[in-house]
């Protein structure tokens, strides 16, 4: 069918025929509803950038004097939640999406690292070493009220909040591998253990719905990407994942975005869930490229 030009459409449709086709896109649907994050190196630190699903307005959120990582989005406040590294450790920070209104939210010389929401954006979830061990903790919004989740003595790492706010996922080095586990959002249960090989399993992220989590795998030669899902059977993305990794899922749960190789840099690829050959995603090549976040965002209509 050839393409009508877009003026030409808009006359040709009565105005009531006009009104119904616009009443029935929902409000912000599209690209300009969603945002992706992400962190590469720029120069000499590493920055967070924010683009839209079609690829267009990359830009850097904030310029620190310090490596900037593992950004999270709250839904909810349109808030980023991030790592720095400065003076030998890491700490967490938050900044409104127009890189306005930075808050420092710890402070302390152990590392503080891989924050994740809560759905509701009151509290976020992340893991610290200020006992030893890489631990889980939660804390409010505002840096208040820190708790401790986990107290096992082993490695915990890459915490994510599930969508409906009662579990928390993240990776467990238990029994000689890093493995994929869930529990409680209050941490009062042994955590349940969802992946047992001899992979080192990282990075895991919720579906939409949250029936199902995607993670990254490495064999010792290459990473690729899994999807597991109430069946505790992983499946493993084979066509074209070859060394992907930070792998974050589409806010309508049709789509993986991840990174991998791509000549002499980096590039980001989106995969259907259900499998099938990779696509390019719309930004140039990167010497490195990490933490992939794509979720909704508050629109100010």
């Amino acid at each position: 069918m050839p393409r009508i030009p877009a003026l030409r459409f808009v006359a040709a449709l009565a105005l009531p025929a006009l009104l119904l086709v616009l009443a029935a896109i929902p409000a912000g649907a599209g690209p300009l509803s969603e945002l992706i994050l992400f962190a590469s190196r720029t120069d000499r630190y590493t920055q967070i950038y924010t683009v839209r699903p079609d690829g267009r307005d990359l830009g850097i959120l904030i310029r620190l004097r310090g490596d900037c990582r593992q950004p999270d989005l709250c839904p909810q406040t349109g808030q980023v939640v991030f790592a720095v590294q400065e003076h030998g450790s890491w700490n967490l920070y938050r900044v409104d999406l127009s890189g306005r209104n930075l808050q420092r939210l710890t402070s302390s010389p152990s590392d503080d690292r891989h924050p994740s929401w809560s759905p509701d954006g009151t509290r976020i979830v992340f893991e610290t070493n200020r006992w030893g061990s890489e631990e889980l903790a939660v804390m409010n919004a505002d840096g208040t009220d820190l708790r401790r989740l986990t107290s096992d003595q082993t490695l915990n790492r890459f915490p994510t909040w599930s969508p409906d706010g009662s579990r928390i996922a993240f990776v467990g080095w238990r029994q000689g591998s890093s493995d994929v586990y869930t529990m409680p959002a209050e941490g009062s249960q042994t955590p349940t253990r969802l992946t047992s090989n001899f992979y080192a399993d990282v990075t895991p992220a919720w579906s939409p719905d949250g029936e199902q989590l995607v993670y990254g795998s490495w064999n010792h030669l290459r990473g690729f990407l899994a999807v597991i899902g109430p069946e505790k059977v992983p499946r493993r993305l084979l066509q074209g994942t070859e060394s992907a990794s930070y792998p974050a899922w589409s806010p309508d749960g049709r789509t993986l975005l991840f990174t991998a190789r791509a000549g002499h840099g980096v590039a980001l690829y989106t995969v259907p869930v259900e499998g099938g050959a990779p696509e390019f995603f719309p930004t140039p090549l990167f010497t490195a490229v990490y933490d992939l976040v794509w979720k909704r965002r508050p629109l100010p209509w």
